[in-house]
């Protein structure tokens, strides 16, 4: 009977944005793995290493699909944990949630949109790590987007993957504050216009209303309004930024909202 023994080594570290103390409590032979939290609003990664001196990972992806061309092969295995905790973000993606919207237009013509976190991208050459955001649309079944964002404690940034430039989506300062967003060429002003209690039929939500206007074009009324909530992200938006053929105003609410789906 052959058997393998498994050494394991566990190592209890918390990379929380506001302090607040993680320990690793087991690890038992069934693989599961128990930890203590005293954070209420913290996004949990569980990272693997072959060592305390190699690289974190978050992922299979250096174990998975490398090329062999010698008799004898090392690679390094999982051998510690940790638990990353990133707290206080102002708009937290676990992998898994997910939104529905309900779009329609001034005539009448009535749709959903679906978005959902598939995933990460890190990208080491920015220091910055993205959720990805799987978009897809009921008025066309071949309609799919996906969208890189990011968030901090004070501000939402989406990247464009043509052209790796970032642009601020939302921040969560004053009404009356503005900015400027030039990303792949295209110039964008956004102000906070005031604070509203915003209903649609996910529920009420505070919000900041943000007026958008995209600068360096010659369309009429370049223009679209977000509502934006802490912790919920945009549970209301209208655009006039279309073409004329969509009937603008184009009025976007949340139907649903799932955000702990495990």
């Amino acid at each position: 009977m052959k058997t393998t023994k498994l050494f394991m080594l566990i190592l209890a570290t918390s990379t929380a944005l506001q302090a607040g103390e993680i320990e690793i409590l087991s690890v038992t032979t069934g693989g599961r793995l128990t930890f203590t939290n005293s954070v209420t609003n913290g996004l949990f990664t569980i990272q693997w290493a072959a060592s305390p001196l190699t690289n974190w990972n978050e992922n299979w992806n250096p174990l998975k699909d490398f090329v062999v061309t010698g008799g004898t092969v090392s690679v390094d295995i999982p051998i510690i944990y940790r638990v990353k905790c990133v707290t206080n973000l102002l708009w937290p993606m676990p992998i898994g949630s997910s939104w529905l919207q309900r779009g329609s237009n001034a005539i009448g013509q009535v749709w959903t949109n679906r978005g959902t976190v598939v995933g990460s991208l890190n990208l080491p050459s920015k220091g910055k790590e993205f959720s990805i955001i799987e978009m897809t649309f009921s008025q066309s079944p071949y309609n799919l987007s996906l969208i890189p964002l990011r968030s901090t404690e004070t501000a939402i940034y989406k990247l464009d993957p043509r052209c790796g430039e970032e642009e601020m989506g939302f921040t969560n300062v004053l009404v009356g504050t503005c900015w400027t967003n030039t990303s792949c060429g295209r110039v964008s002003s956004a102000c906070i216009e005031t604070n509203e209690l915003v209903t649609v039929p996910a529920g009420t939500f505070p919000c900041l209303r943000v007026r958008k206007q995209r600068l360096n074009t010659s369309d009429p009324n370049p223009v679209w309004i977000e509502w934006w909530s802490p912790g919920v992200g945009i549970p209301k938006w209208i655009d006039y930024y279309v073409d004329a053929s969509e009937h603008p105003p184009i009025v976007y609410e949340l139907i649903s909202l799932t955000t702990n789906p495990k």
